[in-house]
């Protein structure tokens, strides 16, 4: 979570925030080197969004004085492109970077434009730069990959701006008054209750709510995961040879630690047999055959965190959106309880290609800026988690961004909004009731 490299999301930043770093950067820049690496020899491609155009200014300048060109691109202020030949490849490259932090770096002469990551890409007649494949060079010690600026793993359009026609209804869904257990939305199978779509208020906690009250809970975490099967599937079919990704329903790991079980000397014991029936209705039959399996857990009945099996890595990941704490290591050992229930279902041929002594077990929980910073956003942040990190995108999202995600409506309501379209019947909010508290 600190290196951050290539992020196509939109960073969104507060103007007075801005001009507070962009100050300190002015001076720093006085006494340090404006050398950025052979920018001539590249040819960078600037995707961002920030508010303050002093940043881009500033990049620009940057560029410039190390020799680069700027070429305005699209109608967009903060896209612009450095014309020159890529001297690592045969065919013109660009680099995307849109992280604040790592702008400010470059700012300040910590690093170079060098630093960031490189996508091939080729010209067509027209001159328009268009992605050829993603080919990508290691950067921070992390593969990235270079996602379209509406997509985000299978939450299609997560970045597409929300029309203020469609947020009227959508806003009148999420603060909508009627009777908590009245479906308002249907996604797939499961059916979105308004008690439900309440807990997606954005951006911020109402008045007079509790934390609690934004908690995400089983039929929002399940109605997503919906939304990231098809955007799974969508991958296979136009990438040759991808495996399937399994996502599991938010009860999972409930139902694996029998976590309510009736007898509390029973309670939180790793029980198989509870998810075996799951494990083989699999789309592989088991989980040790997909490319990854994700995982929401909700902790001690309050808290969402991710986990995520890499089987070509051998890697057991967890994310706990407020970062590492004695919860962590606990649940990464009831999954490698997991992996070693399903390699014992594995036939003959399967387990030689599986050594159990090599998986590992990781803590990728986020740091310092990167951490959940109230009581009620876990959900959010374990949901982008699994759909950042299912494309090999980093998971570099913020509590501001958050915030400020889609224009300020925020992630919960963009969030809202895809439920809102997804939804196989668009329900109208039942407003003609009366106020329920």
């Amino acid at each position: 979570m600190e290196d951050l490299a290539v992020n196509p999301i939109d960073t969104e930043c507060s103007r007075k925030s801005t001009k507070r770093k962009m100050t300190a950067s002015t001076s720093s820049r006085k006494t340090r080197s404006t050398s950025c690496g052979p920018l001539s020899k590249k040819k960078f491609f600037f995707d961002g969004y920030f508010e303050d155009i002093t940043v881009i200014d500033n990049i620009k300048k940057k560029i410039v004085d190390s020799g680069g060109t700027v070429l305005q691109r699209c109608t967009k202020l903060t896209d612009f492109i450095v014309q020159g030949e890529n001297s690592k490849h045969n065919d013109k490259s660009h680099v995307i970077f849109t992280s604040l932090d790592k702008v400010q770096r470059l700012l300040e002469g910590h690093i170079t434009i060098e630093d960031f990551s490189v996508v091939s890409t080729t010209r067509t007649q027209s001159g328009q730069d268009v992605d050829e494949k993603a080919s990508l060079t290691r950067s921070d010690d992390a593969n990235r990959v270079s996602a379209s600026s509406a997509d985000v793993g299978g939450l299609s359009g997560w970045n597409d701006p929300i029309p203020d026609d469609e947020w009227q209804t959508v806003s009148s869904l999420i603060n909508g008054t009627c009777p908590a257990n009245d479906d308002v939305l249907t996604v797939g199978t499961n059916k979105l209750k308004q008690s439900s779509m309440n807990r997606l208020k954005a951006p911020h906690l109402p008045p007079s709510h509790r934390p609690r009250d934004l908690w995400l809970d089983d039929l929002v975490m399940n109605c997503t995961r919906s939304m990231l099967i098809e955007g799974d599937a969508n991958l296979c079919n136009n990438e040759a040879g991808r495996k399937v990704t399994y996502y599991a329903v938010s009860q999972f790991y409930q139902l694996m630690m029998d976590t309510r079980h009736n007898d509390l000397a029973l309670r939180n014991k790793f029980t198989y047999k509870s998810v075996e029936r799951m494990c083989t209705k699999s789309p592989c039959k088991n989980l040790l055959l997909h490319r990854r399996c994700y995982l929401p857990i909700f902790v001690q009945e309050c808290h969402w965190v991710g986990c995520v099996i890499d089987n070509d890595k051998q890697v057991i990941g967890l994310f706990n959106p407020s970062g590492k704490d004695g919860v962590n290591s606990e649940v990464l050992q009831n999954m490698h309880k997991l992996v070693e229930a399903e390699y014992e279902r594995l036939g003959l041929e399967d387990k030689s290609r599986i050594n159990l002594d090599d998986w590992r077990l990781e803590d990728i929980s986020p740091k310092h800026k990167y951490k959940q910073l109230n009581g009620y956003d876990c959900g959010i942040f374990t949901l982008l988690f699994m759909s950042f990190h299912s494309q090999d995108l980093p998971h570099d999202f913020t509590q501001d961004y958050i915030y400020k995600h889609c224009g300020g409506r925020g992630a919960r309501g963009k969030l809202a909004h895809l439920l809102w379209k997804e939804s196989d019947e668009h329900v109208k909010p039942c407003l003609q009731h009366p106020q329920h508290s």
